[in-house]
């Protein structure tokens, strides 16, 4: 039965503006008000978070739960502990002389009641807390909801911290109709158009507010003051005003009290609650950016209780426990508390002790980092580091202010988390910064060098990579460190990959795969190993490619190395993607994308996303290589800088779009690739991109432009050596002859591609007959016997790509090429070959009987031949193309490949045994001729077999 004596309902303070969001926590707090047990509940949150707001809308929603109703106190205005019982009172109606009085009179007013009582604003009187407990104690059916940044520290109280209201992420946001579902978004523009009712939340201001809204913790006082000024400025200068003083948020409302008119003096009313000490550590707490935790504290203030410190802080809303990142708490301020607290830190004496101690212990915390390997103890170190970042940056800043030497031993260390997270430009205006700087020892320059090289390469900068490489090799060289060494020389043979560089490619990797071997390392035999499965890969020799793959794959299981592994599956995937072995690919590339999201290597695991996506391609399934691409890959790849990887994505993303005969969006994406290679110098890449805005701008009958692009495509391809890629081009050709009723240039295009389609393996040449039967047929019907010379104007395009191809395409196995493509209808329209030239065949027979003799001359030859000098120069010129030296040359090279084949003869005695006085000369005469060392020809004809 209800009470006679009071009322039922007191009214509670209204306010004119909707009240916005929470629910969750309206629903949590009337569930526990139900709960029985619940005597007191403590709403804490730092100034500005909406306490009061969200404390009146439950007090609204639990009315029906107490017969007597609800009491609302405001304290805002109290500053004794005593007065409490003073201000119940008088809210009760109570009468009363005595200080002393008071709280006795309330209690038994309310002994009997049923009602909650709601106390507001108790942080500046909280030794009222006591009182609070004799009131509970003595009228058992009152609740008791408080209002405080400061716990009451009763054993029954039920606190309940509050968070800022929902924001979006500022990176990542719907658009303008569906940010307003954010409880932040929605109280900036309630509160925009109450200042200017012309206001519109629009793709234009979106960002700019998401970043305000997140900058302010989605704390809703400062973001309905930040709101109230966009009737001065717009939500860009006020996001830029916010940056640069906390003044900005200020109001002159009269309605507002005082310690609410401006965010500063909401935080300073708490900063004053703080005793000295306090207050000096709430200052050095606020140099904190990435939030700290008690190991943290404990190693920079040895001489304290920490765990008390903290606990204070957190019960006086000044810090807040962040979202468990692992098994140690950790704590930070909001972001407007730390900005006060930062100009508090500015003036005082013992700050640059501060930040010495600060600096050197993250320091330390990078450094323990330098002798670890790839495994679990590393990986434990990237993500210490990855949680502590923005205070391992700020303290690298300080050091190379004041301590150099320390920021430069840093730095040698830090670029490697800078790679593993994808942090690409931070990391190369970090090294930059560093080079600046006096290095005493040379070491740490090559260091830095390295680390420069390998961001710049990821960043698709290969010539500024391979700058770097190189002079970081040469203080190497003179450390004579082996290993070193050999790593350099890595690096450089995979800037000169990506360049397109491929001879150079290779003798830099080779090179450092002798010295893997000679000192026994594994991983470096691996990545040499793995740079020349990236050139072949780029040849379209997928075969070798897999062979070196699997080797890989076995060294690094061996290893139990997870990063080496993942690489070298995804590696292996891309090559079986290729060769049609999906079965086996499939769960390779899952398999790595499960290990790089396990390490948290951004930009391998988008890499092995990309892969995966170009087998979904291959198979067919569109819309899921599509999706993944650009949700998944695209992004990351943009976020990270890795410009490669853009341009790989894009080259992707328009053949789908091709396919599925979007030519605007084909054409978007492959001019984006383009660019992207252009920038980078990537001639492989710009090769490709050709070849298929060609394919694009011939369906779109731009003839002329076509052309154009597949000249350039073909060129490229043909200086580099990419055999996928001339067959493609030549493939082209053939389908355009055709459409111009030129029977002969078909036949010869079609020729050539078919050449370099049987050097990708079954599975690709099987996809190229498939794909060319039409022509095929289309010029087996057209053969007649006018064809006399079937390969009279074949193109520059073959003769580059003869000049420049490890295996080159002779006339005569263009013949038999078109033989076994066309048959008996090629062997019935082309007239019979011209007899061989005796004198050569001659000169053959004499060079073969005197291989060995290195002695013998071109003027033994003449003599046996029975010709002057000049005599067989011109008949050896006009039969072959070569003068005497090269035509011997030539033989000895052939016979020399085929020594190679036998692993048992050295490689010095095949030299002698073919005529070479020196081993040296025979090397690079070797390599020039077939752009592979007689080392890197012998492993890959045994990869071969």
């Amino acid at each position: 039965m209800k009470s006679k004596q009071t009322p039922t309902y007191l009214e509670l303070p209204h306010y004119p503006n909707a009240f916005i969001g929470r629910s969750h926590h309206i629903q949590a707090i009337h569930h526990r008000l139900q709960e029985k047990g619940t005597r007191l509940i403590t709403l804490l949150g730092p100034g500005g978070i909406g306490k009061t707001r969200l404390a009146l809308k439950v007090a609204e929603e639990a009315q029906a739960l107490f017969t007597d109703g609800v009491l609302f106190v405001p304290l805002d205005t109290v500053e004794e502990a005593e007065l409490m019982g003073f201000y119940i009172a008088q809210q009760l109606g109570i009468k009363s002389q005595s200080k002393q009085e008071w709280l006795a009179e309330v209690i038994a007013h309310l002994r009997d009641k049923n009602l909650l009582l709601m106390l507001d604003n108790l942080e500046q009187i909280i030794d009222a807390a006591l009182q609070i407990d004799q009131l509970i104690k003595h009228c058992p059916n009152i609740q008791v909801l408080v209002t405080s940044r400061i716990v009451l520290d009763l054993s029954y109280e039920l606190e309940y911290p509050l968070d800022g209201l929902s924001r979006p992420n500022a990176n990542l946001f719907p658009g303008p109709s569906d940010l307003v579902k954010f409880d932040a978004i929605q109280l900036f523009v309630q509160k925009a158009q109450t200042s200017k009712p012309s206001f519109k939340l629009s793709e234009d201001n979106a960002p700019s507010i998401v970043e305000i809204c997140q900058k302010l913790d989605g704390l809703p006082l400062p973001i309905e003051l930040a709101a109230a000024r966009v009737k001065l400025f717009p939500p860009k200068t006020i996001l830029l005003r916010l940056e640069q003083s906390l003044q900005l948020l200020k109001t002159k409302s009269r309605d507002v009290i005082p310690r609410h008119q401006t965010i500063r003096n909401t935080i300073q009313w708490s900063y004053d609650l703080l005793d000295p000490d306090e207050q000096q550590l709430f200052q050095q707490l606020s140099f904190f950016r990435s939030g700290f935790n008690l190991h943290t504290l404990s190693a920079l203030y040895p001489d304290r209780d920490i765990v008390d410190l903290v606990e204070s802080f957190i019960s006086k809303s000044l810090i807040v426990q962040m979202e468990a990142a692992g098994e140690e708490a950790r704590f930070r301020m909001l972001k407007l508390i730390r900005d006060y607290g930062l100009q508090l830190l500015a003036g005082q004496p013992q700050t640059k002790a501060f930040y010495r101690s600060y600096a050197l212990f993250f320091a330390q915390l990078v450094q323990a980092g330098q002798n670890l390997a790839a495994g679990l103890s590393y990986q434990q170190w990237i993500e210490k580091l990855g949680v502590e970042y923005e205070d391992i940056m700020a303290a690298l800043n300080w050091l190379s202010q004041h301590e150099p030497k320390v920021a430069i031993k840093t730095a040698t260390i830090l670029w490697r988390f800078h790679l593993h997270r994808g942090f690409l430009e931070e990391g190369l205006q970090m090294i930059n910064a560093m080079l600046c700087l006096p290095i005493e020892q040379e070491l740490d320059r090559a260091n830095l060098l390295e680390g420069a090289g390998l961001l710049a390469q990821n960043r698709g900068n290969y010539q500024q990579a391979k700058d770097f490489f190189k002079e970081g090799l040469e203080y190497w060289k003179k450390s004579e460190h082996q290993g070193q060494i050999a790593k350099a020389l890595n690096n450089l043979g995979w800037s000169e990959w990506r360049l397109g560089n491929y001879g150079h490619s290779r003798s830099y990797s080779e090179n450092a795969l002798d010295i893997a071997k000679s000192l026994e390392d594994r991983q470096g035999q691996a990545k040499s190993m793995n740079n020349l499965a990236w050139t072949y890969m780029n040849e379209g020799l997928y075969e070798i490619v897999e062979a070196l793959q699997r080797e890989i794959l076995s060294i690094q299981r061996q290893e139990k190395a997870k990063r080496g592994i993942a690489f070298a599956q995804t590696n292996l995937g891309w090559a079986l993607f290729r060769m049609g072995k999906m079965d086996e690919a499939v769960p390779l590339v899952d398999e790595a994308i499960a290990l790089f999201d396990e390490l948290e290597h951004q930009q391998l695991k988008s890499f092995a996303r990309a892969i995966r996506a170009e087998g979904l391609y291959l198979m067919q399934e569109m819309p899921a290589a599509s999706q993944l691409l650009q949700t998944q890959c695209i992004p990351q790849f943009i976020k990270i800088g890795d410009l490669w990887a853009v341009g790989f994505c894009s080259l992707l993303m328009g053949r789908i779009y091709f396919e599925q005969r979007n030519y605007r969006q084909a054409e978007e994406y492959w001019n984006q690739a383009l660019a992207t290679y252009r920038q980078t110098e990537d001639r492989y890449g710009k090769a490709g991109a050709y070849i298929h805005l060609s394919r694009l701008h011939w369906v779109l009958k731009q003839q002329q432009t076509a052309s154009q692009e597949l000249d350039q495509g073909i060129e490229l391809a043909a200086a580099l050596g990419a055999l996928h890629l001339l067959k493609e081009g030549y493939e082209e050709l053939a389908k355009r002859s055709d459409e111009q009723e030129d029977l002969a240039m078909c036949l010869q295009h079609l020729t050539v591609a078919d050449h370099y389609a049987q050097s990708l393996g079954s599975y690709q040449y099987q996809i190229f007959r498939d794909q060319v039967k039409p022509l095929i047929r289309v010029v087996s019907s057209g053969l007649n016997s006018n064809l006399d010379q079937p390969t009279k104007g074949i193109g520059r395009h073959w003769q580059q790509a003869d000049r420049f191809l490890a295996k080159p395409i002779k006339e005569q196995e263009l013949l038999e090429g078109m033989a076994q493509l066309f048959g008996k209808a090629f062997q019935e329209a082309v007239s019979p070959a011209k007899p061989s030239d005796p004198i050569v065949e001659q000169v053959q027979a004499l060079i073969e009987n005197h291989l060995a003799e290195v002695d013998f001359s071109i003027a033994d030859l003449c003599h046996e031949i029975g010709l002057s000098h000049s005599q067989l120069h011109r008949r050896l010129h006009a039969q072959t193309g070569q003068s005497i030296s090269k035509f011997i040359r030539s033989i000895r090279l052939k016979r020399a490949k085929e020594l190679l084949a036998d692993p048992k003869i050295p490689i010095a005695a095949v030299a002698i045994d073919t005529g070479f006085k020196d081993p040296d000369y025979f090397y690079r005469v070797f390599k020039q001729t077939f752009h592979l060392t007689p080392g890197a020809f012998r492993r890959q004809s045994l990869q071969q077999k």
